[in-house]
């Protein structure tokens, strides 16, 4: 079951804490900020996240890949507190307007990365159909190999790249992008 959009204007873009437009910032709080979203996405916040397959291999062709990430989006917004407001599969990636009621988003982004990578995985390996299985296996190993953050084998590029959402337009215009 897909998650409901919601209004952009059900949002409350008074809670962001980036600096207003306009404002005159110098080199080193354009890094401390560039950095902080990187690493960081806080509970208060909307973000604008992407998770991308390694070498952007098309996974999410298969039915089967997107319909076991739609149902681990729905888990995560039942058990995990997060607050998808929109969001799109592509072939190799998922683009997604959410944030956390409790906690951090990139911990809930982090362990649902962690569950699927594995699971996926398991799912290519098993999938006897699945005609592209041994190249795309290799893939992944060949991404985790060269990973010292693997134990085995990498299915999610690191990070979520989040962008904070701090101003009404940019909200209507990041959901009108992942529709």
């Amino acid at each position: 079951m897909r998650p409901s959009p919601v209004q952009a204007s059900c949002l409350n873009p008074n809670k962001c804490k980036r600096p207003a437009y306009g404002t005159v910032l110098y080199y080193q709080e354009i890094s401390r900020i560039f950095i902080t979203m990187q690493r960081n996405a806080s509970t208060d916040e909307l973000y604008f996240v992407t998770l991308t397959v390694v070498d952007w291999i098309d996974v999410f062709t298969r039915s089967c890949y997107s319909d076991f990430i739609i149902e681990n989006l729905a888990w995560c917004q039942q058990n995990a507190n997060l607050n998808i407001y929109a969001y799109v599969i592509m072939t190799n990636h998922i683009h997604m307007v959410a944030n956390v009621t409790d906690g951090s988003l990139g911990d809930v982004l982090g362990r649902f990365k962690s569950f699927t990578s594995k699971e996926l995985y398991k799912m290519i390996a098993n999938n006897m159909q699945e005609s592209r299985r041994d190249w795309i296996l290799k893939a992944f190993d060949r991404a985790g190999k060269y990973n010292p953050l693997n134990e085995k084998h990498q299915f999610w590029q690191n990070g979520n790249y989040p962008i904070v959402l701090f101003t009404p337009s940019v909200i209507e215009q990041k959901i009108d992008y992942t529709h």
